[in-house]
């Protein structure tokens, strides 16, 4: 692991806490007494703040957590000469889960759906 992938996952950890801290304020603890409805959620997405907080959110968890699969995969002794393969692997992956995240998330915010399924 490089130092450049371990500081990320450090930058990632606190980040992780405070969009998760910032999620749960504003999507579940901000709804008052009465659990918030999916319309309830769809209506907050259509803000852009909170539509940046979760899109942020999303993009902070894949990279901590695939970051911390490769440490892993690579602690439990893969040679090192597959690194480049697998963060290879690993960025498709989360480049790829990123934009299904996205498609799931802006329609809920009012904006066109990218596949259908």
């Amino acid at each position: 692991m490089s130092f450049g992938s371990w500081l990320w996952q450090r930058i990632t950890a606190v980040l992780l806490f405070f969009f998760l801290g910032l999620h749960l304020v504003l999507e579940h603890f901000s709804a008052g007494s009465a659990a918030p409805t999916f319309a309830w959620i769809v209506a907050r997405l259509q803000h852009p703040v909170f539509l940046v907080v979760d899109v942020l959110f999303l993009a902070v968890v894949l990279f901590h957590g695939l970051n911390g699969l490769g440490s892993v995969i690579l602690d439990l002794g893969m040679p090192p000469r597959y690194g480049r393969s697998l963060s290879a692997g690993l960025w498709l992956l989360g480049a790829a889960s990123f934009v299904l995240g996205l498609d799931i998330i802006l329609p809920l915010a009012g904006y066109p759906a990218w596949f259908y399924w």
